[in-house]
Protein backbone atom coordinates (compact mmCIF):
# COMPACT_ATOMS: atom_id res chain seq x y z
CA UNK A 1 0.00 0.00 0.00
CA UNK A 2 2.96 2.63 0.67
CA UNK A 3 3.54 2.27 -3.16
CA UNK A 4 0.38 3.16 -3.97
CA UNK A 5 0.36 6.37 -0.93
CA UNK A 6 3.98 7.76 -2.42
CA UNK A 7 2.13 7.83 -6.08
CA UNK A 8 -0.35 10.15 -4.85
CA UNK A 9 1.82 12.11 -1.91
CA UNK A 10 5.66 11.50 -2.47
CA UNK A 11 7.80 9.98 -0.65
CA UNK A 12 7.49 8.71 2.96
CA UNK A 13 9.14 12.12 4.47
CA UNK A 14 8.22 14.46 2.19
CA UNK A 15 8.79 18.21 2.80
CA UNK A 16 7.20 20.98 1.24
CA UNK A 17 8.97 23.78 3.02
CA UNK A 18 12.45 24.70 5.09
CA UNK A 19 10.55 27.34 6.24
CA UNK A 20 7.16 26.88 8.11
CA UNK A 21 6.69 30.24 8.87
CA UNK A 22 6.97 31.85 5.45
CA UNK A 23 5.09 29.09 3.91
CA UNK A 24 1.73 29.55 6.19
CA UNK A 25 2.41 32.85 5.55
CA UNK A 26 2.25 32.92 1.76
CA UNK A 27 -0.64 30.18 1.73
CA UNK A 28 -2.89 31.45 4.67
CA UNK A 29 -5.93 30.24 2.95
CA UNK A 30 -4.53 26.77 2.55
CA UNK A 31 -4.88 23.68 4.71
CA UNK A 32 -0.97 22.63 6.29
CA UNK A 33 -0.35 19.71 8.28
CA UNK A 34 3.18 19.82 9.03
CA UNK A 35 4.74 16.46 10.15
CA UNK A 36 1.23 14.74 9.02
CA UNK A 37 0.87 11.37 10.02
CA UNK A 38 -1.44 9.60 7.58
CA UNK A 39 -3.62 6.45 9.24
CA UNK A 40 -5.95 3.74 7.46
CA UNK A 41 -7.72 1.25 9.22
CA UNK A 42 -5.59 2.41 12.51
CA UNK A 43 -2.27 2.49 11.26
CA UNK A 44 0.33 5.05 10.48
CA UNK A 45 1.38 4.30 6.79
CA UNK A 46 2.69 7.64 5.92
CA UNK A 47 4.13 10.97 7.37
CA UNK A 48 5.47 14.12 5.91
CA UNK A 49 4.18 17.96 5.06
CA UNK A 50 0.79 18.44 3.56
CA UNK A 51 -0.63 21.20 1.60
CA UNK A 52 -4.06 19.62 1.85
CA UNK A 53 -5.50 22.22 -0.55
CA UNK A 54 -3.18 21.60 -3.02
CA UNK A 55 -3.16 17.67 -2.46
CA UNK A 56 -6.97 17.73 -1.87
CA UNK A 57 -7.57 15.56 -5.05
CA UNK A 58 -4.92 13.19 -4.66
CA UNK A 59 -6.16 12.22 -1.57
CA UNK A 60 -9.62 11.80 -2.89
CA UNK A 61 -8.07 9.77 -5.56
CA UNK A 62 -6.27 7.56 -3.04
CA UNK A 63 -9.30 6.97 -0.88
CA UNK A 64 -11.33 5.79 -3.53
CA UNK A 65 -8.56 3.89 -5.39
CA UNK A 66 -7.64 1.94 -2.01
CA UNK A 67 -11.66 2.04 -0.83
CA UNK A 68 -10.89 3.26 2.63
CA UNK A 69 -10.94 6.12 5.10
CA UNK A 70 -7.78 8.26 5.16
CA UNK A 71 -7.20 10.26 8.57
CA UNK A 72 -4.62 13.02 8.29
CA UNK A 73 -3.56 13.54 12.15
CA UNK A 74 -1.17 16.10 13.25
CA UNK A 75 2.06 15.16 14.76
CA UNK A 76 1.08 15.22 18.30
CA UNK A 77 -2.46 13.74 18.07
CA UNK A 78 -1.25 10.80 16.33
CA UNK A 79 0.36 9.21 19.61
CA UNK A 80 0.12 5.44 19.82
CA UNK A 81 -1.32 4.14 22.96
CA UNK A 82 -0.36 1.15 24.98
CA UNK A 83 -2.68 -1.12 22.85
CA UNK A 84 -0.95 -0.43 19.97
CA UNK A 85 -3.90 1.50 18.64
CA UNK A 86 -4.09 5.31 16.84
CA UNK A 87 -6.97 7.43 17.99
CA UNK A 88 -8.56 9.09 14.64
CA UNK A 89 -10.80 10.46 17.02
CA UNK A 90 -8.58 14.14 16.55
CA UNK A 91 -7.96 13.90 13.26
CA UNK A 92 -7.56 17.21 11.28
CA UNK A 93 -9.16 16.03 7.95
CA UNK A 94 -10.87 12.54 7.24
CA UNK A 95 -10.84 11.84 3.25
CA UNK A 96 -13.92 9.19 2.20
CA UNK A 97 -13.67 7.01 -0.89
CA UNK A 98 -17.32 8.44 -1.78
CA UNK A 99 -15.83 12.10 -1.91
CA UNK A 100 -16.87 13.10 1.46
CA UNK A 101 -14.01 15.53 3.30
CA UNK A 102 -14.13 15.92 6.89
CA UNK A 103 -12.81 18.62 9.15
CA UNK A 104 -12.02 18.55 12.67
CA UNK A 105 -14.74 21.03 14.66
CA UNK A 106 -10.94 23.28 15.01
CA UNK A 107 -10.64 23.45 11.16
CA UNK A 108 -13.83 24.05 9.89
CA UNK A 109 -14.04 27.48 12.32
CA UNK A 110 -11.45 28.60 10.07
CA UNK A 111 -11.66 27.10 6.41
CA UNK A 112 -14.56 25.61 4.29
CA UNK A 113 -13.68 23.35 1.66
Amino acid sequence: MVDIIEQHLGPIGSVITFSKPNYRKNHQDNIIIFNCNIIIEGKKVWNGDIDFTILKEELLSLSKEINKEIYLLYEMDSNINKEKIINTHNFAVKVCPNDVIELHKRLSLYYNI
